[in-house]
């Protein structure tokens, strides 16, 4: 669900090829920080290259590359997602190290992007702010999980039929 969510709003913005390569890259340094934080464990799993998309979405979001009604909704997504993920993390059996070093990775490479090209991302961000879904069932529980989180007036703003949801 994490990727899913993630991967919709950012590989639009940066393109297929540059988000595969990213989501490798984040992979493999929360990997390595992993591997330097438990020097004695051994660790499996997506989640820190994960955890890189969402480090993408925050330098998006800190940068304003996103438009506004869109920024608004990562941030809850971003509190939701990897704070509770962060939170549950403190649990045992969890590499919040891995989360931590995709994260960061993912903020730092989303920071260079945003440095070297800002004017093209926000021209494919404003474009793309239409955001399309096929399945009904996950348009109902994107819309009915995070319109709690929203005021009248940002939920009034999203509108949405049986093939799009589209932030305006």
């Amino acid at each position: 669900f994490g990727l899913y969510i993630g991967g919709m709003i950012v590989e639009k913005v940066i393109g297929p090829v540059r988000f595969i390569i990213i989501y490798l890259i984040c992979g493999i340094l929360a990997s390595l920080t992993s591997i330097y934080w438990h020097d004695h464990t051994i660790s499996v799993g997506a989640s820190g290259a994960i955890f890189g998309v969402y480090g993408l979405i925050l330098a998006f979001t800190i940068f304003k590359v996103f438009p506004d009604s869109l920024r608004r909704l990562n941030w809850l997504l971003l509190g939701l997602y990897v704070g509770v993920s962060l939170l549950f993390g403190l649990t045992k059996g969890i590499d919040n190290a891995a989360h931590l070093g995709g994260l960061l990775s993912g903020f730092i490479l989303g920071s260079i992007l945003t440095l070297f090209s800002k004017s093209n991302l926000k021209n494919n961000a404003e474009e793309d702010s239409v955001v399309y879904i096929e399945d009904s069932d996950m348009q109902n529980y994107i819309l009915n999980y995070f319109s709690k989180y929203l005021t009248e007036k940002e939920a009034k703003a999203i509108k949405h039929d049986n093939s799009l949801i589209k932030l305006q």
